[in-house]
C-alpha cells in the first residue's frame, strides 16, 4: 500500500522520492495481488479473505496518517513493511 501511495506524483514529491513513480505502482499492485492470491490459497479462504480486506484497510489508514503527519517517513515504512511481511510469511511457513 505504501508503494501505491508513492506512485502518485504528489505523494512521491511530499515524501522526497525523485525516482519515476511508475515502478512503485507496478510493484505495489503486484504485492497486493500476491497477497490476495495467498489469502485465497489458504485452507480457510473465506476467513483469510475477510482478514485480508481488514488488514488492507488498516494499512491504508496508517498510510493516510503518515502522509498527513510525516510524509518523508513513508519510503522507510514501505521498506520496513516489506521486510516485516517477508519475515511473517517465513514464520508462518515454518509453523505449518
Amino acid at each position: 500500500m505504501s508503494l501505491l501511495s508513492l506512485s502518485m506524483q504528489r505523494h512521491a514529491r511530499d515524501a522526497g522520492v525523485t525516482a519515476d513513480p511508475r515502478w512503485a505502482r507496478r510493484i505495489g499492485w503486484a504485492g497486493v495481488l500476491l497477497l490476495l492470491a495467498a489469502a485465497l490459497a489458504a485452507p480457510n479462504w473465506r476467513f483469510a479473505l475477510v482478514e485480508w480486506v481488514g488488514l488492507a484497510a488498516v494499512a491504508a489508514a496508517l498510510i493516510v496518517l503518515t502522509l498527513y503527519g510525516r510524509p518523508r517517513a513513508l519510503p522507510k515504512l514501505a521498506t520496513g513493511g516489506g521486510l516485516l511481511a517477508a519475515a511473517a510469511a517465513a514464520l508462518l511457513h515454518l509453523v505449518d
